[in-house]
């Protein structure tokens, strides 16, 4: 069910403030350091649950494995994590396929096969897909399916 309701020009000022300081605190080593916190919890999901999502194919790793989160950053990335190695203007995430998996990643999703040369990370989790950006999208998507939550979206622009 959807319901709307409208905001005073008062309210709309303080989301503007929140926005602005979320911004400004993402940014900051208080959010990393945050966002590395053992604190973090997600209900785990399985990597075939993953594959279904993304339409992916598994290259390498068990299926039946259970990750405990996704980062697309590997200073963030806590162990078995599954690193979703985004590609923008100016970043490829393939580039730091290493490093997330030598952190303790329990693999990646990637768009192209990253030839990983280190024998010790062939039971590792590998799965490739056409855009690692709509697999992000699909793994949130099938997450927030899990729960019987009532969603909240705040539309509108910036002035």
């Amino acid at each position: 069910m959807s319901k709307s309701f409208s905001l005073k020009p008062q309210q709309i000022v303080t989301f503007s403030k929140i926005n602005i300081n979320l911004v400004k605190f993402k940014k900051s080593r208080k959010f990393l350091n945050h966002m590395k916190s053992q604190d973090r919890q997600m209900v785990p999901l399985k990597i075939k649950e993953i594959i279904k999502a993304t339409e992916g194919d598994l290259i390498s790793g068990n299926p039946l494995l259970k990750v405990r989160g996704i980062s697309t950053n590997t200073r963030a990335l806590l162990r078995r994590d599954l690193f979703i190695a985004l590609k923008g203007e100016k970043f490829d995430g393939h580039v730091f396929l290493g490093e997330a998996l030598e952190r303790g990643a329990a693999g990646a999703v990637v768009s192209r096969d990253g030839k990983i040369q280190n024998t010790k990370y062939k039971n590792k989790i590998i799965i490739k897909v056409d855009n690692t950006l709509k697999a992000l999208g699909n793994i949130a998507k099938t997450y927030r399916e899990k729960f019987n939550i009532t969603v909240i979206a705040i539309t509108g622009s910036n002035w």
